[in-house]
């Protein structure tokens, strides 16, 4: 884990391996044991924030990440344009979630995002 150095091309991820000057790598025990720890700001900052943060948007309608073309009104999704309710909503996720949802879009497996209660929860939790 580490905020500048080498990433991989693929995954936009830092490399591993004092070799090749990587980061130290967070497995599943050492983020259980810090989410025990109550420290999920500093998770959420070393395994996103410094990491592979990326921006994506979602139909809020179809959940889809990938359909969305960019038009000359913003975003729109190519399955919902035209409806009534074609409102996009701006995420942040990993970029290595955006090459996964892609790589299953390839054989034939289609994924859906919520985004109603991401924003309630965001809202419940900003006021």
């Amino acid at each position: 884990v580490r905020t500048t150095g080498p990433v991989d091309a693929l995954t936009n991820q830092p490399v591993k391996g004092r070799r090749r000057e990587g980061g130290i790598r967070v497995g599943e025990m050492e983020r259980d044991a810090l989410l025990g720890h109550g420290v999920a700001g500093i998770l959420l900052d070393r395994l996103l924030h410094c990491s592979d943060e990326t921006r994506a948007y979602v139909c809020s309608r179809c959940g889809s990440l990938i359909s969305l073309v960019k038009s000359k009104i913003g975003y729109v999704c190519r399955y919902c344009y035209g409806s009534s309710s074609n409102t996009v909503q701006r995420v942040t996720i990993p970029y290595v979630l955006q090459y996964l949802i892609a790589e299953l879009a390839s054989v034939g497996i289609k994924t859906h995002f919520d985004t109603k209660s991401v924003v309630r929860n965001f809202a419940l939790s900003s006021q």
